[in-house]
This record gives C-alpha cells, sequence and structure tokens, in this order.
C-alpha cells in the first residue's frame, strides 16, 4: 500500500478481528434473543411489541454508529477493551426478530399434545422448558446464529466504510489521516476506498477478501440449516 505495508499481511492479521466480532455477536444476539423470547412465551405473552418503541423506524447501523463513534476514533481504551465495548453494542441491535421468532415457536410447542400431559402429571415449568420445550429451540436458535453471522458481517462492512473501524480508530491531524488500529477487513475497504481511482489493488483485495468472508458465512449459514433440517427429518421418520 502507501505506507509500504504487505497487503496479504493486514488481511491475515485483521482478519482474526472481523471473525471474532462476527461470531461473538451473534452468538450473543442469537442467547439473549432467545432467553428473551423463551421468557416471554413462558410468561404467556407471546405478543410482538413490534411498533411500540420510538427507535423502531431508525436502522440500527445509525443508532451503533452514533453510539460506538464517540469511543472508537482516537479511543482511550485500547485493543480488547474497546473490541469488547463494540461487540457489546452490537450484541443489543436488531434483537427483535430473534426475540418474536423464539417466542412464537415456544408458545408453539407449549401448546403441544406432550406438554400439556406432563402439566396435567404435575411438570412444574421449568422441568417443562428443560425437558419438552428447550430441545425444540435448538433448531430455531442455531438458524438464528447462522443468519446473524451474515447480518453481523454486514454490519460490520458498513461501519468500516464509514470509518468505524473494530478494534479502533486512528486520527491524525497533521497530516489529517485515518488508520485502522487493528487492520480488520472492513477498516481496510474504509481506508483504501479513496485509492479506488488510482492505486485500484490497494481496494481489490481487501474487499476480495470481505466477499470470500462473507460467502463462507452464507455457506456456514446454509449448512447449519441443512444439518438441522436432516436431524428433524430423521427424528420425524422414527
Amino acid at each position: 500500500d502507501h505506507y509500504g505495508y504487505d497487503l496479504l499481511t493486514r488481511i491475515v492479521w485483521g482478519l482474526r478481528w472481523t471473525l471474532g466480532c462476527v461470531f461473538i455477536v451473534a452468538a450473543a444476539r442469537t442467547l439473549l434473543g432467545g432467553a428473551a423470547g423463551a421468557i416471554r412465551a413462558m410468561a404467556g405473552r407471546p405478543g410482538s411489541d413490534r411498533g411500540v418503541s420510538p427507535l423502531a423506524g431508525i436502522p440500527s447501523f445509525v443508532i451503533a454508529f452514533f453510539m460506538l463513534y464517540p469511543f472508537t476514533t482516537n479511543s482511550a481504551w485500547q485493543g480488547w477493551r474497546l473490541f469488547a465495548f463494540q461487540c457489546a453494542v452490537l450484541s443489543v441491535m436488531d434483537l427483535g426478530p430473534i426475540v418474536g421468532s423464539t417466542a412464537a415457536k415456544t408458545s408453539a410447542v407449549l401448546t403441544s399434545p406432550f406438554v400439556e400431559a406432563a402439566s396435567s402429571a404435575g411438570a412444574g415449568k421449568a422441568w417443562i422448558f428443560r425437558w419438552h420445550v428447550l430441545p425444540f429451540l435448538v433448531e430455531e436458535l442455531l438458524e438464528s446464529f447462522a443468519d446473524q453471522t451474515v447480518i453481523v458481517l454486514q454490519m460490520v462492512g458498513r461501519l468500516g466504510v464509514f470509518t468505524l473501524f473494530i478494534g479502533g480508530t486512528v486520527m491524525t491531524f497533521d497530516p489529517p489521516l485515518l488508520n485502522s488500529a487493528t487492520g480488520e477487513i472492513a477498516g481496510l475497504i474504509g481506508l483504501y476506498r479513496i485509492r479506488l481511482l488510482g492505486a485500484r489493488w490497494m481496494l481489490a483485495w481487501p474487499l476480495a477478501s470481505y466477499m470470500v468472508v462473507l460467502a463462507g458465512t452464507r455457506l456456514f449459514a446454509s449448512g447449519l440449516r441443512e444439518a438441522e433440517r436432516r436431524r428433524r427429518k430423521l427424528y420425524d421418520s422414527r
């Protein structure tokens, strides 16, 4: 690149930050949304709260950007501390669909005859959830996790285009320059996009790496869904 750094080395070094953020946030969203949805359904309130929040019409990317920007650019936090904060903020975004789908699945299982029979036999809510509801939620949560890996990667890419980098953005003023503290892939795309007219290869390689990772997460998501379908088909055939 224009600083003399090897692009492949920067991409490989930054890949761990990109993948770490994607899988940590996807897992956190799945667990938080799944737990909230299951609790809502077990409490007898499976209905959706969609449209009640005044922030419902604002894209989650916009909310995440304004929450992260003051802490990301020239942050006093370094390394894993800032990374953990960014993952925590991204984890609470877009929980509504996960909560709704998990609540609907839980409510459907609770109306099943075997759950009603267990309840009539004196089983408590904890027992019913552990032995009768949770096994059926595993499929729903795995599919949600797979979908969230793609969604989170796309959001990280959007943040990178707007120079909000995972791990921190370093800004200098003399001369005015931006740099990624970790070199994660979306950050490299954001850094090199201004070189599109003069040095296209600088953007081409990080962008190609991002597309490979995006394709990999999509294949990962479809593979998990296919594995669950086969397991369910085998279970139903018995």
